[in-house]
């Protein structure tokens, strides 16, 4: 399996899903639907038919996210252009398109500054911290999850057989958190797929977004794990990961219907 393949797969694992999701799963199709309305809970991760078939599918796409936002997500293994225009003529527009970037995690990686600590997240206050940062790191304006929707994401990242881990790195002296970010580990593929990391503006060029990468290269390692990777935005972070020593592999792409 090539790595362009194994990113595909661990967008098919689902186990992250919560409850109230429809999950449709065939060969040619995988799809989540919630009337919650949010993108990342109506999408489509595999998409997989001859061309004749596609415009069906597609209906039953649109007959499943009727009223709702809509994400389909293509790999290489279905990036061709017949697919392409039936998502057009269906109302989708492919907004961004994202490449994937793996790291070895037998990778040598720079030392933590010491005016840095990064901490894993075990507790309700540092998941809170984590939440802070990816809003602030993203210009996003949402208000803090509830605690009763807080305390099942720390549920997800604690205990001996988690898979999902976040981490925090934190300005030793002022106690501020500057940078975080989040892995899902996948054992069979022997992958960690790493998620939501970003920095706020102070910290930034302080080395809290490297630290923060190498504690989940290093949580991987430890688990036994021989790759961390992600899909990045080629407009925005792809740069940032090539810095970071990533190897650049093939493109995703999403299209979006409103």
């Amino acid at each position: 399996m090539d790595i362009d393949q194994l990113l595909e797969r661990t967008q098919w694992d689902l186990f992250w899903t919560p409850p109230g999701v429809t999950v449709i799963d065939r060969p040619e199709l995988l799809l989540l639907s919630h009337p919650q309305g949010a993108r990342e809970l109506n999408a489509v991760h595999r998409l997989r038919a001859p061309d004749q078939a596609l415009t069906g599918l597609i209906d039953e796409i649109n007959h499943r996210h009727s009223g709702l936002p809509s994400r389909v997500q293509l790999y290489p293994s279905n990036i061709r252009p017949a697919l392409s225009r039936a998502l057009t003529s269906a109302g989708y527009a492919l907004i961004h398109e994202h490449r994937a970037y793996t790291l070895a995690t037998n990778t040598q990686r720079p030392p933590v500054p010491g005016e840095l600590e990064v901490r894993i997240v075990d507790s309700l206050e540092r998941l809170r911290d984590a939440c802070r940062v990816r809003s602030e790191a993203f210009g996003i304006n949402d208000a803090l999850p509830a605690t009763e929707l807080l305390q099942r994401y720390l549920t997800d990242c604690t205990g001996a057989r988690a898979r999902v881990q976040r981490f925090v790195a934190y300005d030793r002296v002022s106690g501020k958190p500057l940078s975080s970010g989040g892995m899902t580990t996948f054992p069979a593929l022997s992958f960690g797929f790493l998620w939501s990391g970003g920095t706020v503006p102070e910290g930034r060029n302080r080395g809290a977004y490297t630290a923060v990468v190498s504690a989940r290269m290093e949580r991987a390692a430890a688990l036994g794990i021989d790759r961390i990777g992600l899909y990045a935005r080629s407009d925005s972070s792809a740069p940032i990961l090539v810095r970071q020593g990533f190897t650049e592999h093939g493109p995703m792409h999403h299209w979006i219907r409103p």
